[in-house]
């Protein structure tokens, strides 16, 4: 049976452990700090996550937060953010998700078009982004591949607003996909070697050039390989797009019914 020395000792010890531990951890915290600042690939990475904190904080959205939430990278996050500042800043809540002046894409199935145009263009690029992280989940994506998918959902309907159009187009006829390339191409520029490697900023191009080409199919489901990834960036745009498609078609049925 303990006496009450044997009690006073044990508590004691305990105590020193934990003082102990608490130095020792204080004292990894200062030298990673200075680690940090020796490091200057750390010291860049300490001052992302420092700017991801402070525009996560301006954020009201929790649709928003839980997209950014979604990605591991703190560049990623940072073009995330900026990018739903833009969609502030241009007002994606008045133009419809598939405006009847220029697009083709749902021409031959008015019915399905009459009842998508309904969704707005903020609504309709949210949709597309949480469809994106589902079908990321789905496929055990890559977390470096999934965060890229991501920032395409919230890019790949930039086109579709009248003023990001007029502004960014080449010609009169561009469709909507070509012009979110441009817009990538002119405003992703000031990322490049401080956010993304330029390889990335052209995959982020090509894709959105091209998602509204002919299918793309995965052939060797070899994620390292260039082209191969440049495909399955494609292919999941692709899916996440129609995901969305099909479960606004479903939501907007349900009202009227």
């Amino acid at each position: 049976m303990l006496n009450k020395k044997d009690v006073d000792s044990f508590y004691q010890n305990i105590m020193i452990t934990h003082k102990l531990f608490k130095m020792t951890f204080e004292k990894n915290k200062l030298l990673e700090k200075q680690h940090c600042k020796n490091d200057p690939r750390l010291k860049i990475e300490s001052q992302k996550k420092e700017k991801v904190n402070e525009l996560i904080n301006q954020i009201s959205e929790p649709s928003e937060k839980f997209i950014i939430s979604n990605i591991k990278d703190s560049g990623v996050k940072i073009i995330a953010i900026n990018l739903f500042a833009d969609m502030k800043k241009y007002d994606f809540t008045y133009p419809s998700s598939v405006p009847k002046n220029r697009e083709t894409v749902l021409q031959d199935q008015a019915t399905r078009y009459d009842l998508l145009s309904k969704i707005k263009l903020d609504k309709h690029t949210i949709y597309c982004t949480l469809a994106a992280i589902e079908v990321c989940e789905r496929n055990d994506i890559p977390q470096s591949i999934s965060d890229l998918v991501i920032i395409l959902a919230i890019l790949h309907d930039f086109g579709k607003h009248p003023e990001v159009f007029e502004k960014y187009k080449n010609k009169n006829d561009d469709l909507h996909n070509v012009v979110s390339s441009y817009y990538v191409k002119k405003t992703f520029r000031k990322y490049i070697g401080k956010i993304i490697h330029e390889d990335t900023y052209k995959q982020l191009i090509h894709t959105l050039y091209n998602h509204h080409k002919l299918p793309y199919k995965l052939q060797n489901n070899n994620k390292n390989d260039k082209n191969e990834r440049d495909t399955l960036l494609i292919y999941l745009l692709n899916k996440a797009d129609y995901l969305a498609r099909e479960k606004e078609q479903i939501f907007l049925e349900g009202q009227e019914t």
